[in-house]
């Protein structure tokens, strides 16, 4: 697993191979390839360049090896990463068309994207 940053630099979580996961722990994403869907299935993002972007081609979180995008800030400590429950997983919805990636900030903060 590989710590996600937000715009400030600090850890909110994780995504793994499959999953993208909350600091407490819990899945909060399906990964499918470069797709992100939400729990419900419904798609929410693509994850690319180490980034997870928005409907907008906007980046919502980054991880250390995010390449392109906005300018990012110092990482904050690492907290100690937490056990994981994996849910079943929802069927997922289509994708839409693919924005073309922009160099700004999403207008939505991690969880209010997530919440989308």
């Amino acid at each position: 697993m590989e710590a996600i940053y937000d715009r400030t630099g600090a850890v909110v979580g994780w995504v793994d191979d499959d999953y993208l996961v909350a600091r407490e722990g819990s899945v909060v994403a399906w990964l499918a390839g470069e797709d992100i869907f939400s729990r419900n299935g419904r798609h929410i993002g693509w994850f690319e360049f180490g980034q997870v972007w928005d409907h907008s081609g906007c980046v919502v979180v980054w991880t250390a090896t995010a390449d392109g995008g906005p300018g990012k800030p110092g990482m904050q400590g690492e907290p100690g990463r937490p056990g994981i429950a994996i849910p079943g997983r929802p069927g997922l919805g289509g994708a839409p068309g693919k924005p073309g990636f922009s160099g700004s900030w999403s207008g939505d903060e991690w969880d209010a994207w997530l919440a989308k």
